[in-house]
Parts: C-alpha cells; structure tokens; sequence
C-alpha cells in the first residue's frame, strides 16, 4: 500500500472554477472525426506490480479507486469527487505519479459532446489501437513498415481458422517509450495513421470503452406469452392478448426446434455454464476479454443478462425444469466480452472461426458510437460464416421506446429487432 499525506488545505478547497473540456479526435472509417472529451475527473494509469487502495488517498477529494487486475489492460482507476479545480487534481495525481510501480499514465474521455465531467460517464484509453486493412494480404512486410513509421508494435493478429480472403482486425501497442500522457497518446497515433495511411486502412481506432447497454422458463412455460399467448394471467402487468405471440408451438410440431442450429451468444457477462436447465446446450465457451477460453467463475456474479439471453434461446424443453426456449434443441455458443472494442471485434472474430459453425450471432445489447472495426467484422461475418451463405446477425434495436434504431442493429447487414407486449391488441403474430 502506497501512503499518501495530503495538506489539510487541499481537502478543504471548493469548486471554485469550472475548466472547459478539452476536444481530441481520431477518424472514423469514412474520414469524419469522432470527438471525444478529456475527462479531468477521472485517472487512469498502469503500475507494474502492486495495488492503488482507497484508503491511501484523501477521501474527500477521492471517489473510487479500482485496480483492474484481471483486465487485459490492468489499468488502475481513480475517480475524483467531481467539481474541484483540476489544480486539486493534478496534485493528487503527482503523488500518484510517486508510487514506486506507476508506469504511465492514460486519457481518459468522454464520448458525449458537450457532456459535463461526471463519474460513470467516461472511459480510458489503454495503449491498444486496432487496424482492419484494406488489403486482406496485407503482409508481415507491410506491417513492420507501419510499425516502423508509428511508433506500435503488432500485439495480436486475427486467429486461426478465419476464411480467406476477408480483412479482419489487427491489434496493435503503442510502443514504449513513446507512450505517455505528454507523448504519443493512442488518440494521437490514431489520427496520424489514418492521415498517414489512410489508403491501406479501412478503420484504425483506439480501445474504448463502448459504454454497452445491455437490452432486456417447463413449470413457467404458462408464463411464456411469447410462444403462445392464450390471455393467460401473467405475473406483471396486463393479462395477454389472444394470439398476440410467435406461434413458435407449431414451429415445434413442424420439426423446427433448432436441432443443428448454432447460435453464438456475444453477452456482457452471467453464463453459468453449469445450469440445470442448459445441459448440453452451451459448447465451445470463449472469455474475448482475455481471447481463452471461458471457464466457469470467469462471469460477473452480479449479473446474469448473458444467460438470461441464452435460456430464452436454449432452455431446454420436456425436462420438469424451468423454461422452454424459442429453439431448445439448438447449441449455444457463450463469447464473454466486457464492452471494450477490443472484446467486442475479439468476439466477432472468435464467432467467425469456421471450426465453431456458428450459424446465428445473437447481439442483445447497443453501443453508444459507431467502430469501424466492429462494421467491418459484421460485413465480415454476413458474407463469409456458413460456408458463405453468411452467419445470421440478430440485434435489439434499443431501449426506452427510442425513436430510431441503435447500433448494432442499425447496421445494414443486422437484422433489428423489436419488442412487443404480451397485451399488444393491436399486433398478432401468429400465422
């Protein structure tokens, strides 16, 4: 634990001047600058062994301190109670500056324009950028040359087992010593390869947090108006309208349960790969966090959205447990990723791996901008998955009766999909 003394007087201080917020920018992968905001608030830096905690820094100007450990990035995170001068900031970032381990520090932006500093409202930029090129050959040759003429250093190629012939994502580091917070940033470096080498990259952007929003069984298959909706009394709400369901029961008598379906799961986290009710469903599980596999206790306890998502695909049917899902026969692929837009472009391309057969990629969550990278690995996935018939994109057009469709869903190669309710008089779905 690193001891920091801080006079009695910078405690004390009050907001007495507001800073305006600071513009950077990179470009998107139709040239246009995306914008982003400093966040003065907030500290992000690496330390090379050890822990930051709270109780080591003043509590009335210190908010949370998280020490990333077990991210890729092991970033560790300060967040100051909002409104002082960032003189008072900057002082307490010294003495962080101090400890014995700290190796550099971070950006931290906001994504929103105009945006006023707030905590929650930010994310921080690592030294990982990633490059989809233009050239699907683009070689070992041409990529020392680009390391060379920036500053970076390859960190991660595309995996095994893609098709050929597609361009898929390149991770790159911003190559120390050139990294700091008075140097090359990754927000620099960005702007200058794509003024730089435009020509022979479709998207080059740095890792930010996207922000995600996530969109949200045999004994309570009575309560499952979706499949079939009698008018039966539910638990919440209205009782159902007649008919106003999928009719997915005949779908059943039909043969169509999902049998030899693959359905590949992209989700924030709460996979319990053990559950009574999804035996034999889950297969091939994948933490795109980390790029390994996925191992029980990898998923965030507090949450459960990711396998709430695959029950109602997957749950089994006819076994006294539970739900039934919409396909309970089929398999379900679970790709962990944590909102960063190396996870989400790692778990398109982990679903895009032609030894998983991953028929269908089900997005159930919306980010907050468009990437590049992430477009382009969907264009990818559409035309290249099931031995080029494409995979089948499937995502939540958004929450709160939004007016207009959110990304992903809003891509051309997506399929959106809305939400109705149980009582919907004035829709019936079925055939």
């Amino acid at each position: 634990m690193h001891k920091i003394c801080v006079p009695f007087f910078f405690l004390c201080l009050l907001p007495l001047l507001s800073l305006g917020q600071v513009a950077n920018f990179w470009y998107d992968m139709h040239g246009e600058p995306v914008t982003v905001y400093h966040q003065n608030d907030v500290f992000a830096f690496r330390l090379t062994g050890g822990d930051l905690y709270l109780d080591s820094l003043p509590s009335a100007i210190v908010h949370t301190v998280t020490n990333r450990v077990d991210h890729p990035d092991h970033l560790t995170v300060v967040e100051f109670v909002p409104g002082y001068p960032d003189s008072v900031y900057e002082f307490v970032r010294d003495y962080i500056r101090q400890h014995p381990n700290y190796e550099c520090g971070f950006d931290v932006v906001n994504i929103a324009p105009n945006r006023p500093n707030t905590m929650r409202g930010w994310s921080p930029i690592d030294d990982v950028l990633l490059i989809s090129f233009r050239d699907p050959w683009f070689g070992p040759a041409d990529i020392a040359a680009l390391e060379t003429r920036h500053g970076v250093q390859l960190y991660r190629t595309p995996p095994v087992g893609m098709p050929p012939g597609y361009s898929h994502c390149y991770f790159f580091k911003v190559a120390q010593p050139f990294l700091c917070e008075t140097g090359n940033r990754t927000i620099d470096v960005c702007r200058k390869i794509w003024e730089t080498d435009s020509a022979r990259v479709i998207a080059v952007e740095p890792n930010l947090l996207q922000m995600i929003e996530v969109l949200t069984t045999d004994p309570f298959y009575a309560m499952e108006w979706h499949i079939q909706n009698s008018g039966q009394p539910l638990a919440y709400g209205d009782p159902g309208t007649f008919d106003a369901d999928h009719d997915i029961d005949l779908m059943w008598g039909l043969g169509l349960d999902g049998s030899g379906i693959r359905v590949a799961v992209i989700d924030l986290d709460g996979f319990d790969l053990a559950h009574e009710d999804m035996q034999g469903a889950f297969v091939n599980p994948w933490d795109a966090i980390n790029d390994i596999p996925l191992l029980p206790g990898r998923q965030n306890p507090n949450s459960a959205h990711g396998m709430c998502v695959s029950g109602i695909i997957a749950a089994r049917s006819d076994n006294a447990l539970g739900i039934a899902g919409v396909a309970p026969a089929c398999e379900i692929v679970p790709i962990l990723m944590n909102g960063s837009l190396a996870s989400i472009v790692t778990a398109f391309l982990k679903a895009q791996d032609t030894t998983l057969r991953i028929d269908i990629l089900n997005l159930s969550w919306r980010t907050v901008f468009s990437a590049g990278n992430i477009q382009n690995e969907i264009r990818n996935a559409k035309k290249s998955g099931r031995n080029g018939k494409g995979i089948v994109i499937v995502a939540g057009a958004g929450n709160y009766d939004a007016d207009t469709v959110t990304l992903p869903a809003a891509y051309p190669e997506v399929i959106s999909v809305i939400a109705s309710v149980a009582s919907n008089l004035n829709t019936e779905f079925g055939v």
